[in-house]
């Protein structure tokens, strides 16, 4: 009979020793597959933070092409995107033209600089110079494509000149080429230049 109640013993510590195991693995094995990703949380936290930011490209010569101001910069690693805080894009030309210069309130650049939206107050100006007349560009939203020199919007365009405005709906502005093509409900209105009456 003490064999037995020995016996018995034994397998009363065993099975519960075994039970214990088997309810630390499921607890391990639940833990691990309901824990938050931490690294998912890190891929919408940006990476990069800066103030007062001015970056200059230049072509293969050290001559400067273009130049980007803005007062802050965040960059989001999860899908290469950067919010621009007020930029000032500058885009300049060749045979001494006036450059172009591109504001907005915000914008953001993806995919290295490929793509920069531009969003609210957008203008885009070339001053007066030997060549060209003093322009500016006005929308609400505009995606700007530097390694094409292009302008882009479906919004709403306004283009004032010395006595000229133009409206329209739409626009694709080549920058490089000083052409600007009107997409649709283009409409001009000529101000004759009072000192010429």
């Amino acid at each position: 009979m003490a064999n037995i109640c020995m016996l018995s013993k034994k397998y009363i510590v065993g099975c519960i020793l075994l039970l214990g195991v088997a309810y630390t693995g499921w607890l391990l094995f639940q833990s691990s597959t309901f824990a938050p990703d931490v690294t998912q949380g890190k891929q919408f936290r940006p990476d990069i933070f800066m103030q007062d930011v001015k970056v200059v490209e230049t072509d293969e010569t050290g001559k400067v092409v273009k130049h980007l101001t803005s007062p802050k910069l965040v960059h989001y690693p999860k899908d290469d995107k950067t919010q621009i805080t007020q930029p000032v894009y500058v885009v300049y030309q060749d045979n001494q033209k006036q450059p172009w210069v591109i504001k907005a309130t915000m914008g953001t650049s993806y995919n290295g600089g490929k793509k920069i939206v531009l969003q609210d107050n957008v203008n885009i100006h070339e001053s007066q110079g030997t060549n060209n007349q003093d322009t500016l560009i006005t929308t609400s939203s505009l995606t700007y494509f530097p390694k094409k020199d292009l302008a882009s919007t479906k919004k709403p365009v306004t283009i004032q000149k010395p006595n000229l405005k133009i409206t329209a709906i739409g626009m694709n502005a080549f920058l490089a080429e000083k052409r600007v093509d009107l997409l649709s409900n283009t409409r001009g209105i000529y101000v004759p230049d009072k000192r010429q009456s």
